[in-house]
């Protein structure tokens, strides 16, 4: 069973009844220890799958589990309650270490 789990996963979004499609059909499983790297080109999606599976983004299609347990309906948000959370990265980090902090 993966630890993370995303079927025929989708992004769309409407503005102004322009519908533009973000993500679509998206398949992956991701098992506990297992190292990922999300690489693309620039507004290929990356941060969008990203933040759905962090929860700070809903999606529109497909289902995502969480050790095999269906997470939530979807054009919701997840949270620490569902077993998610962030890790954000500090800039300064990327900018010459932390001794400026």
């Amino acid at each position: 069973m993966s630890l993370l789990s995303l079927k025929d996963i989708g992004k769309i979004y409407v503005s102004d009844g322009t519908v533009a499609v973000g993500l679509r059909g998206v398949n992956l499983d991701f098992d506990i220890g297992e190292f990922v790297a999300v690489t693309g080109k620039s507004g290929s999606g990356k941060t969008t799958l990203l933040n759905m599976i962090s929860g700070m983004d809903n999606y529109e299609e497909g289902e995502l589990y969480i050790e095999g347990d269906f997470v939530k309906a979807k054009n919701t948000t997840l949270g620490a309650d569902d077993g998610i959370g962030v890790a954000a990265a500090l800039a300064a980090a990327f900018c010459g270490g932390f001794s400026q902090l």
